[in-house]
């Protein structure tokens, strides 16, 4: 979990062998572009990530700035550094 002085939120941050993941997980299963906010405003305003992703109830999809949406059952490619497909 991550909070920046604004208030800004990030649910998970995995920090692994110097790379950073950003994950903001939603129990929805249609994905809204709102999903994205956070992971976007802290990729510009505080860090780069090394991956980005959204876990959700949907299908998955890869978007043009490099967030994922991965399905829930999909979320353990965020932690055993299965590339994205």
């Amino acid at each position: 979990f991550f909070r920046d002085s604004h208030g800004n939120e990030i649910d998970l941050l995995l920090d692994s062998m110097r790379t950073l993941v950003g994950v903001e997980i939603k129990s929805s299963s249609t994905y809204h572009s709102t999903f994205k906010k956070n992971l976007l405003r802290f990729r510009e305003n505080t860090h780069s990530l090394e991956r980005a992703a959204i876990v959700y109830n949907g299908d998955p999809q890869t978007f043009s700035d490099g967030i994922e949406a991965l399905p829930v059952t999909r979320a353990h490619e965020l932690f055993d550094g299965t590339a994205p497909s």
